[in-house]
């Protein structure tokens, strides 16, 4: 499954027929959500998808909700099976309980499970007809869902869930050691590799926060209600969606060229809702992205056949000395440098923190049975063969020559 997202150019009458959708789809979001509500109160427990799909035909076809008969009937099922799905999230822990969703909310959203089609340079949307889209990239497979959306720019987007039909590649149970690599991330730096690269932080949050403050501050003196309100609301939700898109490219850049470069990412798993609660490091923690990076170094493995691995959040990787794993109970966050105590060595903090997550994920890999070899050639693209034979008599060139034979 792989997702693809354009934008969408639809005409004001279209428009109008949207913001019903987007309506009739919070409505029976928030509708459901208070039946469930009342109903857990009285007898414990709740509807579930299928009755509530069969309560919401019988309140069609009566007179108080026939409105509801405008509405495209597949997105009013899928807004109760987010419902569901939002239940399952939460006895998970995953996430938190369902809330109301209001009608203020700038991010609008309806679903098409089926009924989208491709027409030339347009796309058949159910209720809506053809909509003029803008096709940069090009995907093959069978088209699953479609979700349109509108940003608080006003702005249209639809995202097509694809099933491009081929399978998940076979991660190697072989893989060399030089292709392991253990990443560091922080606020002073984005990130510090095991290899000693640095990746600056380019704070996007407060390049444009001047430019946020004088027009956040312009937006308040506005009356509510008043047509320059709406247009000074607009100036201020652009430069957010600018800061949103930097930070959205910087993160695909550098998780597309670390998990390129290697066959094996290590990150530390960080409690990012913990660290927000710094009020001196909550504003630039979050201006970092650290759980999204985290997600798209994941996916972007799994898509490539390589492996990654977050290790424990308690594993104390900048306090333990690299060279000869003794651990500084006395570090500071301040000490960007500091000196060994047993055995005198130099560290820096974050290539030192890398280094450790590299080592600490080689030990986890190799208890889950994938081989790390010490290899000074590069063996990327080798096959597993020749990888397990080299393993089988400790030298790469025995293998090298075995394969240069057959």
């Amino acid at each position: 499954m792989k997702a693809f997202k354009y934008r969408i150019y639809p005409t004001k009458s279209q428009q109008e027929v949207l913001e019903g959708e987007f309506g009739a789809v919070r409505w029976a979001y928030n509708y459901y959500l208070a039946a469930n509500r009342d109903l857990r109160a009285i007898k414990e427990r709740r509807m579930s998808f299928v009755e509530m799909t069969t309560d919401l035909a019988r309140l069609k076809m009566t007179d108080e909700y026939r409105w509801l008969t405008g509405a495209y009937a597949q997105s009013l099922n899928q807004a109760i099976k987010n419902l569901m799905d939002g239940y399952t999230r939460h006895k998970n822990g995953q996430s938190r309980a369902p809330v109301f969703k209001s009608k203020h909310d700038l991010n609008k959203a309806c679903y098409y499970p089926q009924g989208v089609k491709f027409k030339g340079r347009k796309i058949h949307i159910p209720k809506l007809g053809l909509v003029k889209v803008i096709l940069d990239r090009h995907f093959l497979g069978k088209i699953k869902t479609v979700t349109l959306k509108k940003t608080p720019t006003n702005k249209y987007f639809v995202s097509i869930l694809v099933d491009d039909g081929a399978e998940q590649p076979k991660l190697n149970k072989t893989i060399p050691k030089n292709k392991v690599i253990g990443v560091d991330v922080g606020i002073k730096d984005f990130a510090v590799d095991s290899n000693g690269n640095r990746t600056a932080n380019p704070r996007h949050f407060m390049k444009y926060h001047a430019r946020l403050q004088t027009a956040q501050k312009s937006l308040s003196r506005k009356q509510i209600g008043s047509k320059r309100r709406v247009k000074q609301r607009l100036k201020v939700a652009s430069i957010h969606e600018k800061v949103a898109n930097c930070r959205h490219d910087f993160l695909h850049k550098t998780s597309t060229k670390m998990v390129d470069e290697n066959q094996a990412v290590i990150l530390e798993k960080l409690n990012v809702k913990g660290m927000t609660k710094n009020r001196r490091l909550a504003k630039h923690v979050q201006d970092l992205g650290l759980g999204k990076y985290s997600r798209l170094v994941e996916y972007k493995c799994a898509w490539r056949g390589k492996h990654f691995l977050e290790i424990d959040q308690w594993y104390p990787s900048s306090k333990t000395c690299f060279e000869c794993c003794s651990v500084n109970k006395d570090l500071t966050l301040s000490d960007r440098t500091w000196e060994c105590f047993s055995c005198g060595t130099i560290l820096n903090r974050d290539l030192n923190a890398a280094k450790n997550i590299r080592r600490e994920g080689i030990n986890v890999i190799g208890q889950l049975g994938v081989s790390v070899l010490e290899f000074s050639e590069n063996v990327e693209g080798m096959s597993d063969y020749y990888l397990d034979l080299a393993l089988t008599n400790s030298s790469l060139k025995e293998a090298l020559k075995l394969s240069s034979v057959v």
